[in-house]
């Protein structure tokens, strides 16, 4: 099984870890720098091409993760994670490789696993998430913490995850939120005063926010949760919740809806993201977050409980 390793310098620890990977390694392996957005994207459908039962190792945070899944789905790869970002949702409830020696037990024992993977339609495109995908005021600060100083300095100093409750504090105060019309095996509803809506394959975002708390990628539908109808005072005291994932009883606020399809139909221009990664909804638009038919051929642990 051929190793090939696409490194993100750019993300929190990426390039320390990379190196600490070079240094103790004593099996062969190709590796590959990203250079731009979306890099990580072709070099694992370059690889998908030219090696198609390799082993591609994702060294970044949860973006550079959600690039290499775009690349990989539909395919034979199999996907392994050492998490160096700021966040590390996906570290949070998937398994990850700490160090050389892990991923050479992994080569010599081959145990992976297949979760579930979303995918979002939007403008005529289509993007895959393994995490969890929004639309509204976390996918705007999504972009804040993507373009912030901040986040670099904080990386530096290990808290990272910081920027995004510092956004939050910002731009609550200047977010104006919208009306959707959301269609589910349900029906139809309209909802007014929405800050945002997500679908979660699993618990967490936001760098450690249990935004839904029962989700597991591997039980076949995703949750779609809807924050709307709140005063921004109130919003800061479920934000607040949401860290130990105890914002769901505030029903008059927050509604889940468990399936498998949600289309949400909007007026105005807003920020969505995949897996922190950010995208542009036009206005008068319609979205749809649902569960993707392929799945994906991910590293596990035989030993992990």
């Amino acid at each position: 099984m051929q190793i090939h390793m696409i490194v993100n310098p750019k993300s929190g620890k990426g390039l320390k870890v990379f190196n600490q990977l070079q240094k103790n390694l004593t099996i062969p392996y190709k590796s590959y720098f990203t250079k731009y957005p979306r890099h990580a994207t072709e070099l694992a459908e370059e690889i998908k091409q030219t090696d198609p039962d390799a082993l591609v190792i994702a060294v970044g945070g949860d973006g550079t993760i959600n690039e290499v899944i775009n690349g990989a789905v539909n395919s034979n790869l199999t996907i392994g994670v050492v998490g160096s970002g700021s966040g590390n949702d996906y570290a949070r409830f998937f398994y990850c490789f700490k160090n050389a020696h892990d991923i050479e037990r992994f080569v010599l024992e081959r145990t992976t696993d297949s979760p579930d993977v979303g995918q979002i339609h939007f403008n005529d495109e289509q993007k895959y998430f393994i995490n969890n995908s929004g639309v509204g005021f976390d996918a705007l600060i999504c972009e804040r913490v993507r373009t912030s100083k901040l986040k670099r300095v904080l990386n530096r100093i290990g808290l990272g995850k910081l920027s995004y409750v510092y956004y939050v504090l910002i731009d609550l105060f200047r977010f104006q939120p919208f009306e959707i019309e959301v269609e589910t095996a349900h029906g139809k509803k309209n909802y007014q005063d929405v800050w945002f809506v997500a679908a979660s394959n699993q618990p967490y975002f936001g760098g450690g926010m249990k935004i839904s708390p029962h989700s597991d990628a591997e039980d076949g539908v995703l949750e779609f949760t809807i924050i709307h109808r709140l005063k921004r005072f109130h919003f800061l005291i479920i934000f607040w919740k949401v860290f130990k994932g105890n914002h769901l009883k505030y029903t008059d606020y927050v509604e889940q809806i468990q399936g498998i399809s949600f289309q949400g139909s909007i007026e105005k221009k807003l920020f969505g993201h995949v897996d922190g990664e950010v995208f542009t909804v036009s206005p008068e638009q319609k979205f749809t977050f649902s569960l993707s038919d392929h799945h994906l051929k991910q590293a596990s642990d035989k030993n992990r409980t």
